[in-house]
Order: C-alpha cells, then sequence, then structure tokens
C-alpha cells in the first residue's frame, strides 16, 4: 500500500469507525477499543511497549500532582513509589499512611517494613520484597 492510499483508508476508517477511548462490545459483541480494534487481536511488542510508557507517564503525573515531595527522595526511592502507583494506582498508594509518614521523617527501613506489612505485599509476593529492598538499601534491585 503506497503512502497516499494509507492516509486515504487510515482517514475513511477514522471516519467510519469512530474513536472509542474504552472498552465497548461492537455488533458482534466483540470487545473493542481506539478505532474499532478487536481486543481478541494479540496486539504487538511495540504498542504494549507503547501503552506501558503511556500508562507510566499518567501515574507519574499524578502522583507527582499528590506528592510533590517524591523529587526530593533519590531516583531508587522516586521509582518505588512509581512502581507502586503504577501498580495499585496513585489511589491504592494513599492507602499506605504509615509507609508515607514514614518517608516524610525519611525513615525508610521504616517504610521498608510498613511495605511489607500490607495486603498488598501478600498479593504480590516478590515483587514486594524487592522494592521493599529498594526502599530501604536505596539501590535498584
Amino acid at each position: 500500500m503506497n503512502d497516499l492510499l494509507r492516509l486515504k483508508v487510515l482517514g475513511a476508517l477514522k471516519r467510519d469507525e469512530g474513536l472509542r477511548l474504552t472498552i465497548y462490545e461492537d455488533t458482534e459483541g466483540i470487545p473493542t477499543l481506539g478505532f474499532g480494534h478487536n481486543l481478541r487481536t494479540p496486539i504487538s511488542t511495540d504498542i504494549a511497549e507503547a501503552m506501558l510508557v503511556e500508562d507510566l507517564r499518567i501515574r507519574a503525573n499524578a502522583l507527582e500532582q499528590v506528592f510533590p515531595w517524591l523529587v526530593e527522595l533519590s531516583e531508587p526511592r522516586q521509582g518505588v513509589l512509581y512502581m507502586m502507583a503504577f501498580n495499585l494506582g496513585v489511589g491504592g498508594l494513599l492507602g499506605f499512611r504509615r509507609m508515607l509518614a514514614a518517608l516524610k521523617e525519611h525513615d525508610y527501613q521504616r517504610a521498608a517494613v510498613e511495605m511489607l506489612d500490607s495486603t498488598w505485599a501478600k498479593q504480590v509476593g516478590a515483587r514486594a520484597v524487592r522494592l521493599a529492598q529498594q526502599m530501604a538499601d536505596e539501590r535498584w534491585t
């Protein structure tokens, strides 16, 4: 397909399919997203990577709005909060009141202990252990 034809077809598809930014069922009951993308169809690694980057950008922006003091932490400790917010959402991270209090007091060992003393830690297992270690040791794991 040449570039001009591709642009014309894309324009027509956008017009006819319409854009939906949340999942919906098409006329056949198939979960669909975007400009008629069938969610039963596998996506490419490139698309998955782009989604991950966008999801992280959205969560990071939200996290930075709620916790402006985040930038005062070292990058490994900031990384822990970004990863937790990605996994839990910012609202879920707000539930870690004792961990957040420890962070404000620069008590990173206690923050790590509080991370592990949670339902989240039981749910994610080794991930929680790695992130708590990163919080305590200030080293990427």
